[in-house]
Formats: C-alpha cells, structure tokens, sequence
C-alpha cells in the first residue's frame, strides 16, 4: 500500500518508551532557570568575600596608622626599672608662650624733675659709692626758718607709672637721732583740667639708724610731690623706683 521508499519509525520501542534520535536532545523544563540561580548564587558568595576582604584591608591600615603615630613604650631595664624617657620621633616639643615680660622699674634719678630741682642735692661723698644708695636722690633739708620750714620736688608722672616707692634716709651727721617726715602728695587731673592733690603716703620718724618707708599707686597722677620736714641740718634720701604702666 506505501512504497518501499517510505520507511516509518515506531512510535514506541520494544521497552514502551519513545525512541530518540541519534541528534536529538532530551532537556528539562526547568535546566535554564536553575543554571541562573547557581551563578546567582556563586555572584552572591564572591560579593561577600570582596567585601570581607576590604574590612579586612581597612583595619590592618588603621593598625599600621596607629602604630606609627602611637610611641611605643620602651621595654624596662635589666633591673626592672623603666628606662628614662626619650623623645618620640615626629612629634614636637611644647612651644614656651612667654606672657608680656614686666617692664624694669625706674630709678627715683631717672624720673623727670618738674619743679623743685634746686632741692636736690648730690649723694653725699661718704655714701656715694656705695651700691645702696644707687639711682637715689638726696633732698636737703629746709632749716626750719619761718619761710623755710619745708623742702619739695614735684615729678611729671602723666600717668605712665603705676607705683613708687621708695626707702627714707636721713642723713643728718650732727644729729643722728633727729628724726624726718616724708609726704608723698599726686596731683589729679579734673574735668576743667585743674589737678587736685591728694596724700597718697606718709611717714614720720625715721633716722639715720631707724630708716622708713613710703609707697603709693600712681596710675593716675598726672604728677608726684614729696615734701620733706626734718629736725636737723643734713639730707633726706630716698631710694626707690617708680613702675611703669
């Protein structure tokens, strides 16, 4: 009925199942989507280890950080003892800050005699060279007549010191008992440019065994006058400094 030719392939081969072809391929239906979740997976584990990996990289850069920025604690003698300490290389000693140095006190010689300079004498020889009486002023004394009961020197301050003070000296070689009075007196500059003056110090009884002592701020004098009163022929000195502001 069919010619020769024509040759026919059972549907089913002598176990029941259906035969295959020698360029056929048997494949299941699911092979291409769990061929994508393996290489899903296997990207998944390589994303985890990269990055565990740069954790990894970053502390070991923070250790080496530290490590050269830390000092390392010398290790202790053969006797147990710390060894003494050294300076770390790479760091800097503290810079010393030095504050605004206090400027040198001025001499009582070296102040500027406004008035009154035919009051001050020269140290005396005897006492002259000698170191204690360095940068001091010898202020003769009045000789108690009726229009000389008192000896006085004003200093121009123009308020640029802040202090002065000074040690009293009498020198009276007839009388060594006799005693002196120092006034320290500053005149205050007023609104309507007038100076008022006002006692800032005073001392009575000193002697040429027994000094004294005066001091007083004077930051705002515009000027100083010290008056001297004695109870014998001779010289008041005064040894001191003034401070400026």
């Amino acid at each position: 009925m069919f010619p020769d030719a024509i040759r026919t392939r059972p549907l089913f081969d002598a176990t029941g199942a259906i035969p295959l072809s020698e360029d056929s391929t048997l494949t299941r239906p699911d092979g291409p989507a769990r061929r994508h979740g393996a290489r899903a997976r296997a990207d998944r584990r390589g994303h985890r280890v990269g990055i565990a990996s740069l954790a990894v990289a970053i502390v070991s850069a923070v250790i080496a950080f530290l490590a050269w920025r830390l000092p390392v604690p010398p290790e202790p003698g053969p006797d147990g003892t710390a060894p003494p300490s050294t300076a770390v290389e790479g760091t800097r000693a503290p810079v010393a800050t030095g504050g605004a140095t206090t400027p040198a006190a001025i001499p009582l010689d070296r102040l500027v005699v406004q008035s009154g300079r035919p009051n001050i004498d020269p140290l005396p020889r005897s006492i002259a060279d000698n170191p204690a009486y360095a940068g001091g002023i010898a202020i003769a004394c009045p000789t108690n007549q009726n229009d000389d009961p008192i000896r006085e020197i004003v200093f121009s301050l123009k308020r640029r010191y802040l202090d002065l003070a000074a040690t009293i000296r009498p020198y009276t070689p007839e009388d060594p008992a006799a005693r002196a009075e120092v006034i320290l007196r500053v005149g205050l500059r007023q609104r309507d440019g007038s100076l008022r003056q006002v006692d800032r110090a005073r001392h009575l009884g000193a002697t040429s065994t027994t000094p004294g002592r005066i001091a007083a701020t004077v930051d705002d004098a515009e000027e100083a006058t010290v008056s001297v009163r004695c109870e014998a022929a001779g010289h008041v000195l005064l040894v001191g400094t003034a401070t400026p502001a």
